[in-house]
């Protein structure tokens, strides 16, 4: 028996397609990633900013194939202040050619695949970047990015070669 849905989300650098349709996922983040000091001034407000020169999140959906097929279902990526960054969703006869392509195959699940990958991303401020999941109007979170800038108080890291992060994995 499977749960009627499972979605999931790894917040990555990069998603890389393979001639042979294989998926190529670069650079997975932690749950927790501390940020080094801000490097790109904003002209209008001077205010310095930290970038993500990539992020992409690879979103996998999984539903029991005994389950209604879905009328829709999206993805959006929300930032750390909780605005929609991107967002797409799949179209309805695609839904359907999968959960009928999952029964002609006796599979117990239909599973539905989402690659975004983007940049530079703008990081205005600590906090949680979120993916999430809708299906027929219902919300589900399929991942988290825990995004921590320095504060004001902490003496600048040295800068790595992308010049924006560090990484720590969580304790």
């Amino acid at each position: 028996m499977t749960q009627p849905v499972s979605a999931i989300a790894v917040f990555c650098e990069d998603i890389r397609e393979e001639k042979s349709r294989q998926d190529i996922i670069i650079g997975v983040f932690p749950d927790n990633l501390n940020l080094q000091t801000s490097v790109a001034a904003s002209a209008t407000t001077e205010k310095a900013m930290t970038l993500l020169p990539k992020l992409s999140v690879y979103v996998r959906v999984n539903f029991d194939a005994k389950d209604k097929v879905p009328r829709a279902v999206g993805v959006k990526i929300l930032d750390a202040v909780g605005v929609e960054v991107t967002s797409t969703a799949w179209e309805r006869p695609v839904i359907e050619k999968a959960f009928a392509d999952a029964k002609a195959s006796k599979s117990p699940i239909v599973g539905l695949l989402a690659k975004i990958v983007g940049g530079p991303f703008p990081i205005r401020q600590s906090g949680r970047v979120l993916a999430k999941v809708t299906i027929d109007r219902k919300e589900y979170v399929a991942g988290m990015l825990n995004l921590t800038l320095p504060s004001a108080s902490v003496p600048p890291a040295s800068q790595s070669a992308s010049g924006v992060l560090a990484t720590s994995s969580p304790p």
